[in-house]
């Protein structure tokens, strides 16, 4: 037998409790002991977080103010673009651009997580169609929040997203947290068993930074890993990370899992990655995250083929890149910290 428990309030006093407990989730969010020893803890004051709060209530309203740029990913043998990771950008009317490393700890802390989730699967839906349309067939990834790992209806949101804008599963790529899948591994493994039977592909972001077990490696039906910009950066300055890299590209092929290489910033760190074997790279060597008209225009003058070149004396630079930097320098966004953008 079920109870179903009704609270009815009278006047103001249940907004007023529901206040005080979102602002005491924003003062231990805050709390300079929850950040001790991360070097990307966020500097707003609980204050400013309520206020950073009620500016994000007002522009999931009015959603012009969200962007996705997208950061293309090539393939390490052809030097095809084979995806996109749709990065979110914020940019306030008054206030400019705000960081991700900002807002994001404060939808989190706020609950608004999930909706900034939701507009950032249909607004990637949304972005898939118009390049497919236009006969660019990339594979859109975005990445999940433990709090919409936790959703029990997101793989239908998934599909929901995907038949709205009639693409194919292939068109989307989820990426996951080492932390979302341990602290949630029951739900990660439903969820992702069945986003694979539908054909969305699933991998783990940010490999190596998370816990020692690899158990999940082989317990969830994954399809691919992403190698962490911090060991990959490290690469030509430490063979011991250098070692690390070729380990997890092996472990990771012995398992039947795809790989790619993040923040890949020297052709050093790209010559090292096709010598392991690795399958495709992002980073600003190839090219920035960039606005989707940049993309739309580089691909109608070169398409998808070879954008990733290596030219005479080893010294590469992207043609992707050189192009965008020549079409719309403008367009292009500033730097952001290594935290938030690759």
């Amino acid at each position: 037998m079920q109870r179903l428990i009704i609270q009815i309030g009278a006047g103001g006093s249940i907004g007023n409790r529901a206040k005080a407990m979102k602002r005491r989730g924003l003062q231990r969010w805050f709390s300079p002991r929850r950040w001790r020893g991360i070097s990307h803890a966020p500097t707003l004051l609980p204050r400013e977080g309520l206020e950073l709060q009620a500016l994000l209530r007002i522009a999931l309203r009015d959603q012009n103010q969200f962007s996705l740029h997208l950061q293309p990913q090539f393939d390490l043998l052809s030097g095809d673009i084979v995806g996109a990771e749709a990065l979110l950008r914020w940019i306030h009317p008054q206030r400019g651009e705000i960081p991700p490393g900002t807002f994001i700890p404060v939808a989190e802390a706020g609950g608004l997580i999930t909706q900034i989730g939701d507009w950032v699967l249909k607004e990637a839906c949304r972005i898939a169609r118009i390049l497919w349309d236009n006969g660019w067939p990339i594979c859109i990834a975005i990445n999940l929040s433990a709090l919409q790992l936790r959703k029990r209806n997101l793989v239908e949101l998934v599909g929901e997203a995907l038949a709205n804008k009639h693409l194919p599963p292939q068109a989307l790529e989820i990426e996951l947290t080492e932390s979302c899948l341990i602290e949630d591994k029951d739900i990660a493994s439903e969820t992702i068993a069945r986003l694979s039977a539908m054909g969305v592909r699933t991998t783990i972001d940010d490999f190596g930074t998370g816990f020692s077990s690899l158990s999940y490696l082989c317990a969830l039906p994954v399809r691919a890993i992403k190698i962490d910009r911090s060991f990959v950066q490290q690469m030509e300055h430490s063979q011991k990370n250098e070692r690390l890299v070729k380990g997890l590209i092996r472990l990771a092929h012995s398992l039947e899992l795809s790989v790619l290489a993040e923040g890949v910033e020297t052709a050093t760190q790209m010559s090292l990655l096709r010598r392991y074997g690795c399958d495709a790279m992002q980073g600003w060597l190839a090219s920035k995250a960039l606005p989707l008209p940049t993309l739309i225009t580089y691909l109608k003058e070169n398409g998808l083929q070879g954008a990733l070149a290596v030219e005479q004396e080893g010294e590469l630079m992207s043609t992707m890149l050189k192009a965008s930097l020549g079409l719309t320098r403008a367009s292009l966004e500033p730097p952001v910290s290594p935290d938030c953008a690759d």
